[in-house]
């Protein structure tokens, strides 16, 4: 396991620095424009062109790293980032910052499909989960150490593009000081949709699954916990639990996933999380304590759905055709973090707050019948026996 670790410490190593960045940068825009005086739905709009360059990143991005390689890919995303969020501090417009989260959007999907490629590359599968366990533990450690930058300055001033730039420019140094040579592109294969869904369409539900639930939980969670009457101290409580119980829960499930089949692992999550949802959702006014602990057990559980899903379909898939999945992978979850909130928020408006989580729960109901009906029609990926 630590021989597996150090292979890939470096590119997990770069990602932490570029969550950290990247942390801080999401934050701070959103609030850098209220203090701006620009509306809500005018604010969205930069959020949702962020939204709308990751999913172009998903598109292109496997023909970007075939062409340039990973350690070069991973400079030039780099150096995007970099003059995207210099640039920040030009000029404070709707369009013109809509303009540069489109590109920031862009870059990022990049940097996590060379990432998650790479480790699927060069990690073992009987490992896979472990592995992928600690790179989620990381990325989250630092994406919400970068939010807390945004306590250094004042956010009206200029210092919290330069940290953020200060990241995306100095990323880039642990993947070069990787030993030995990246894993290979070379010979890398496209995959249509179709090609995707036949190499594991458990993987495919379960990207789109998390992607529905972790934006619409992450972003309407606050609201929800406003109108069943918690104050500042309270969301901030309940926010917290979601990522605590992501860090507890997140290497011991992708541990259980390096067992046997791995779509076992994700029926215990996606049966975890139904519960949990269900309980949230039926339950109007629970206690501090409870709602605390619900929402770390939801987060623990929700949140394992993608890494154990990326690690399932590398088990089905050729090393040629690993950057071509995992970007395929992105941009279905993508997907579900589109629709998720539009959805989520329509059914809280129509039918209270708890129905956050009631559509969580549906939808995640869906995809534990939908795994358990594929695991009596195909065996596990050869080699997952247990």
């Amino acid at each position: 396991m630590i021989a597996a670790l150090l292979s890939v410490a470096g590119v997990v190593l770069g990602i932490a620095v570029v969550a950290v960045g990247h942390g801080l940068l999401t934050v701070f825009v959103s609030v850098r424009l209220n203090l701006e005086g620009f509306s809500g739905p005018m604010i969205g709009v930069v959020v949702a062109a962020h939204s709308v360059g990751f999913l172009v990143g998903c598109l292109v991005a496997g023909r970007i790293i075939a062409r340039l390689g990973a350690i070069k890919s991973f400079a030039s995303y780099g150096a995007l980032m970099t003059a995207a969020t210099l640039a920040f501090a030009l000029q404070v417009d709707i369009a013109f910052w809509s303009g540069l989260r489109f590109l920031t959007g862009f870059a990022v999907a990049g940097f996590f499909v060379i990432a998650e490629g790479w480790l699927n590359i060069a990690t073992p599968n009987a490992l896979r989960g472990r592995v992928f366990g600690v790179y989620m533990i990381t990325n989250k450690i630092a994406h919400g150490g970068g939010q807390l930058l945004l306590a250094v300055a004042d956010p009206m001033g200029l210092v919290h593009f330069m940290i953020s730039a200060v990241c995306f420019a100095f990323c880039f140094l642990p993947v070069a000081a990787v030993r030995g040579e990246a894993p290979s592109t070379e010979g890398a294969k496209s995959m249509n949709p179709a090609e995707l869904w036949r190499a594991s369409p458990v993987a495919v539900i379960a990207c789109l699954v998390a992607g529905f639930n972790n934006t619409s939980v992450v972003g309407l969670g606050p609201v929800y916990a406003a109108r069943i009457g918690l104050g500042t101290g309270e969301i901030a409580l309940f926010a917290a639990a979601l990522q605590f119980g992501n860090v507890l829960l997140q290497y011991p499930l992708g541990r259980l996933s390096d067992v046997g089949d791995r779509r076992r692992a994700l029926l215990v999550a996606a049966g975890g999380t139904t519960l949990f949802a269900f309980l949230l959702a039926l339950w109007p006014t629970p206690s501090l304590a409870w709602l605390a602990l619900f929402s770390a057990l939801y987060g623990g559980l929700s949140f394992t759905f993608y890494p154990i899903a990326l690690a399932h379909a590398a088990d089905r898939v050729t090393p040629e055709q690993m950057v071509a999945t995992t970007s395929g992978l992105m941009l279905v979850w993508g997907t579900g973090s589109m629709i998720g909130p539009i959805i989520s928020a329509s059914v809280m408006e129509r039918f209270g707050p708890g129905a956050l989580f009631g559509a969580v729960a549906t939808v995640t109901a869906g995809l534990v019948l939908f795994t358990f009906g594929r695991m009596k029609r195909r065996p596990p990926a050869e080699g997952r026996l247990g």
